[in-house]
């Protein structure tokens, strides 16, 4: 019996040590999942805070350029020159991170442009529906701002 005394010391000694690990691994998984979603969140947040900047970026300067101008008529023109020089690359920088809606209507705006553009002349047609879609588009920017704060 004396002989076994050594064996079940040692044996409880495994035992408890592997439970001080298995116990120390989990509470580190806990830490770590945690730390993970965390991490998650601040990531997300720092996205949503960029893509705020670029709607604010856009919202000021739609209050610098006039971009619907009268030509004396019923229609008014959209200044494309202002969308593509200054709107245009601020969108495009962070273009990813629009959402869908928005996307479709940048998407819907270029297209409109490059033809007229090709074909060399912007119809009532075309200013109605750029006017439209800047108009749709500020409107979305600033609902989005709305909603975060």
């Amino acid at each position: 019996m004396n002989e076994y005394i050594p064996v079940l010391a040692s044996a409880t000694t495994g035992l408890i040590a592997l439970a001080g690990v298995w116990l120390t691994q989990r509470g580190n998984k806990k830490v770590l999942d945690q730390q993970l979603i965390r991490d998650e969140k601040k990531y997300r947040r720092d996205e949503q805070k960029e893509v705020l900047e670029m709607y604010n970026r856009v919202i000021k300067l739609d209050g610098e350029y006039m971009m619907h101008n009268d030509v004396g008529g019923p229609i008014l023109k959209f200044n494309t020159k202002a969308y593509n020089t200054h709107f245009r690359p601020v969108i495009y920088e962070k273009y990813h991170l629009l959402d869908q809606s928005m996307l479709l209507i940048v998407a819907e705006m270029d297209e409109r442009i490059k033809m007229c553009t090709y074909y060399g002349e912007f119809s009532d047609e075309d200013n109605i529906s750029l006017n439209g879609s800047y108009d749709s588009l500020i409107k979305r920017m600033k609902k989005q701002i709305a909603s975060f704060l």
